[in-house]
């Protein structure tokens, strides 16, 4: 879009702000700059933007202005942009057929009649107006046309009346809105052969029974006003966009009007100028005028909270780091034109509706804040606090147990915490008065429930069964004490009968005992516990009097799994019992197992007590990359090496990474030889030939010190 530097400082007082100022704030207000050209005749100076396609209320001068009157906090002249207290005849006498506000399809409509034009020579100002544009001058009402599209965005029809036979009527200054598909008068306008009689849109203006137009596709060219002209009907309009929306994608008509049908904010102000400037410029008489306008459903206002906005913004630049006040950002809302109140620390926004096209969310309004109060003024950094993580560990834990089982394959059950009295255990919890006998006493572990669950996934034939639980389990603390603990466990089934193939033409063979342990060592390995495998080794064993008291398990194929460090029980897996699964129809190469979960998350080992999350930012430069190829004997540890390399300190090397390996043997001694490549990069700047000077230095000086110690060679 192309502005005038005078025209936009009539509209704006820019008189304290210089061109250069002005174009660097419009670009940090998030506008592109295509050009600036400076005229001699007349004397001005042309600013080329371009406007984004979410902000239609930029693309004429009024908007600009108004948008610019908000960055810089400058007031508009209202002398040269209001003209709604114009007075004008405002009657219904020339609405027949339809009444323009029982239409849904119109936003606004603005039809005018004007009769006994003596003047059609276009004031010099005028000319001066669209030479500005490069728009060159026909006729007074043309140029107006011009001129009120250039100004307000807005698109009006003119059509010359006396050309229009007013024998066809019986009543004068008839206009009427039609249905397309009840008339063919649209031939005369659209002469392309379309089929659009058959469709709902468009609607027809007629004027005596004469169509001006087919509304938001095509005037009657046949009517348009010449120098000799002397009566008038005007016709301003905009449509809903969903009337634009349905000629274009039923009728597969581009409308003309498409984007000035957007832009209904200055609509009256638009058609009340275009009166005033053609009664005043053309000495004519206005006959009548009608106007109307469809209520809006008022918006909803958004509601945001000053720490949202200063959370998402950061703090300024200053001596001393702030965040934007209550303060500050009522200023903004103000300088906005955004009207607000505060309710318990709450900002409650209601959006001006030339701006509800492009701000429908909370980020919109920050964005709109940070905008005008200046990008430029916030510390764009990353914090350098470390944020820690205020999630229980224990919880976590078991987050990171249910997902990794998952991944692996498991499906997660859950299972009621009361259960039928099975046996006499004095350890077990009962209730005093049960509601039912099957939920008498508290569960004193999960596998009595995942057993049950395999069962009747069996008997449901669903073969393939391999689920997990994590739950809490209830025990008295001994036998003369009625404390009751709770713990946390985790128990799991594994069978699966075609688990593997070692050939495509083997048959399946079934999941093993060690197969089974091996997924449980993957789980352990996933979440980085540290455990021992207790293998029972003859019956003397305390494990082994320990195990008679799971009659769940097989007592020959069963393991308890402590802790490595500590060698603390923590859980125990093996095969299920076989009379058990007899009994229970199920398949007897089924493996079970059941953890202490507090007991397992003792054998991780954590640097912290909390995990720390550190935000690092990435370095924008290019980075250099060094290959060096290391002679090693059989014996040598390339982790030797990469010590070596990082007790330089060089704070430019990035990463260190093995590329390649060669080995030779003989029959004396066998020689390797290994490629590392070390990438060097700076976080605040690019490489110089200084630094990389240094760079081979160090790497010859490593060279050298490898080789006297007769470790390495090049």
């Amino acid at each position: 879009m192309k502005v005038s530097w005078k025209l936009l400082n009539q509209i704006v007082d820019l008189n304290n702000i210089t061109l250069t100022e002005f174009t660097n704030k419009l670009t940090l207000a998030g506008f592109e700059v295509e050009s600036i050209n400076h005229r001699k005749n007349p004397t001005d100076i042309i600013i080329d933007l371009n406007i984004t396609s979410n902000r239609p209320d930029l693309s004429y001068l009024v908007g600009l202005a108004r948008e610019v009157s908000i960055i810089f906090n400058k007031k508009l002249n209202r002398s040269i942009i209001d003209f709604k207290d114009l007075n004008q005849l405002d009657t219904n006498k020339t609405c027949h057929n339809k009444k323009f506000e029982t239409i849904q399809d119109i936003n606004y409509i603005n039809i005018s009649i004007i009769d006994d034009i003596q003047n059609m020579t276009t004031p010099t100002w005028l000319q001066n107006f669209l030479n500005t544009y490069d728009i060159e001058s026909h006729n007074l009402l043309n140029d107006i046309i011009e001129y009120i599209q250039i100004k307000w965005g807005q698109t009006l029809e003119i059509f010359d009346t006396k050309t229009i036979d007013t024998n066809k009527t019986k009543e004068p200054n008839t206009i009427n809105l039609l249905d397309i598909q009840k008339n063919e008068l649209y031939k005369e306008i659209i002469t392309e052969t379309k089929d659009i009689q058959s469709n709902k849109y468009p609607y027809i203006l007629t004027y005596n029974q004469q169509p001006l137009s087919v509304l938001g596709i095509k005037p009657n060219t046949n009517l348009t006003p010449n120098f000799y002209t002397s009566s008038i009907v005007i016709i301003q309009y905009t449509c809903t966009n969903q009337y634009i929306r349905n000629i274009n994608q039923f009728l597969q008509i581009k409308p003309v009007k498409y984007i000035q049908d957007q832009i209904s904010h200055d609509f009256i102000n638009a058609s009340n100028e275009t009166i005033y400037l053609i009664l005043h410029l053309s000495k004519g008489y206005l006959v009548s005028s009608y106007q109307t306008k469809k209520i809006s459903t008022p918006s909803l206002p958004l509601i945001i909270s000053k720490d949202e906005i200063n959370n998402i913004l950061g703090p300024t630049i200053n001596e001393t780091p702030k965040y934007l006040s209550e303060t500050d950002i009522s200023n903004i809302l103000k300088q906005l034109k955004f009207q607000y109140y505060i309710s318990k620390n709450l900002f409650n926004i209601k959006i001006p509706q030339y701006r509800l096209n492009d701000i429908t969310r909370n980020i919109d309004i920050i964005e709109e804040i940070g905008r005008i109060y200046g990008f430029n003024n916030f510390i764009d950094r990353l914090p350098s606090k470390y944020t820690y993580n205020k999630t229980p560990k224990l919880i976590t834990f078991i987050r990171k147990i249910k997902t990794t089982l998952r991944n692996i394959g498991l499906h997660e059950v859950v299972h009621y915490s009361l259960r039928k009295k099975l046996h006499q255990n004095q350890n077990a919890v009962s209730l005093y008065n049960p509601l039912l006998e099957e939920q008498s006493q508290l569960r004193t572990n999960l596998l009595n429930n995942i057993i049950n669950t395999k069962k009747y996934n069996t008997q449901q034939k669903n073969w393939l069964t391999e689920i997990f639980e994590v739950g809490t389990t209830f025990h008295k603390a001994s036998r003369q004490s009625n404390q009751i603990e709770e713990k946390i466990h985790l128990a799991g089934l594994l069978s699966n009968t075609n688990y593997i193939k070692y050939s495509w033409s083997d048959t399946p063979q079934p999941l093993t005992w060690f197969h089974a342990k091996g997924q449980l060592e993957e789980f352990f390995e996933r979440i980085n516990a540290n455990i021992q495998w207790l293998v029972i080794n003859n019956k003397k064993d305390a494990s082994y009097e320990k195990l008679k008291m799971y009659k769940l398990f097989h007592t020959q194929r069963t393991t308890f799994i402590v802790n490595k460090y500590t060698l603390e029980e923590i859980g125990i897996f093996g095969q299920i019992n076989l009379k058990l699964a007899k009994s229970y129809n199920i398949n007897p190469l089924t493996y079970i197992f059941e953890l202490n979960i507090t007991k397992l998350l003792n054998t991780i080992q954590y640097t912290h007590n909390k995990a720390e999350y550190i935000i690092k930012p990435y370095s924008n430069y290019p980075y250099v990359t060094r290959d060096i190829t290391f002679l090693l004997n059989d014996k040598s540890n390339i982790e030797y090496i990469k010590n070596k390399i990082t007790e330089t300190k060089n704070s430019l090397i990035e990463s260190i990474e093995i590329i390649n390996e060669y080995t030779q043997h003989s029959t004396e001694i066998s020689i390797r030889r290994i490629c590392i490549r070390i990438t060097y990069r700076a976080h605040n700047r690019t490489l110089n030939n200084q630094d990389i000077a240094k760079i081979n230095e160090n790497i010859n000086q490593l060279m050298l010190i490898e080789s006297k110690n007769e470790t390495l060679t090049e």
